[in-house]
C-alpha cells in the first residue's frame, strides 16, 4: 500500500490544513452512521462560546474523530444562538462549515490573513467545554472567494 494521502495538500498564508468541519443537525445520528462504517473513535463535547465581536454567547455540540482522515474531522450541531459559521444569507445547517489551521500565535496568523485581504468574520473565545478544561480562541476568515470555504485559526489558550 502507498503513502497515506493528505486530505488537503494546501497551505493558506503558510499554514497547513489541520481540521475539516461539517454541519449536522443531529450529532448522535451522524456519529452512529460513521460508526456503522467502522469509524468508532469519537470525542463528543458541548461548548459554550462567546463572539468577541458581537459579545453574544452560543452553544454547539461537537464530535471529533482523529482516525477517519489524516487530520481532525469535526461534526458541528448548533444548539442555541447564532454563529458566524452559518452565513445569515443562507441559513444552511448541513455541509462544509470550515477548514481549520492550528497556529502557535493567533495574532501573527490573523495579521497574515488580513494582509492577504481576507475579511475577519469573527473572533470566538470558548467559555466552557463538557469534555475538557481546555479553552480555545478561534478566528474565522472569509476565504470563500479563493478557496470555496471559510478558514478557522485555532489556538489553545490558558484562561485569560
Amino acid at each position: 500500500m502507498g503513502k497515506k494521502r493528505e486530505v488537503l495538500n494546501l497551505k493558506i498564508c503558510g499554514y497547513s490544513v489541520d481540521q475539516v468541519a461539517f454541519f449536522t443537525d443531529n450529532i448522535e445520528h451522524s456519529v452512529g452512521e460513521y460508526r456503522k462504517s467502522g469509524h468508532d473513535s469519537w470525542v463528543v463535547d458541548t461548548v459554550i462560546a462567546l463572539s468577541l465581536m458581537t459579545k453574544k454567547k452560543f452553544a454547539v455540540e461537537l464530535a471529533f474523530n482523529y482516525t477517519f482522515l489524516p487530520c481532525e474531522f469535526e461534526l458541528i450541531s448548533i444548539l442555541r444562538g447564532k454563529t458566524v459559521q452559518i452565513p445569515s444569507d443562507t441559513g444552511v445547517k448541513h455541509g462544509l462549515s470550515h477548514v481549520g489551521f492550528h497556529v502557535d500565535d493567533i495574532h501573527e496568523a490573523k495579521s497574515k490573513f488580513l494582509g492577504q485581504g481576507y475579511h475577519l468574520l469573527d473572533d470566538i473565545a470558548t467559555l466552557s467545554h463538557s469534555g475538557t478544561s481546555n479553552r480555545y480562541r478561534y478566528s474565522f476568515f472569509d476565504t470563500r472567494k479563493d478557496f470555496g470555504f471559510v478558514s478557522k485559526l485555532i489556538r489553545r489558550v490558558d484562561d485569560e
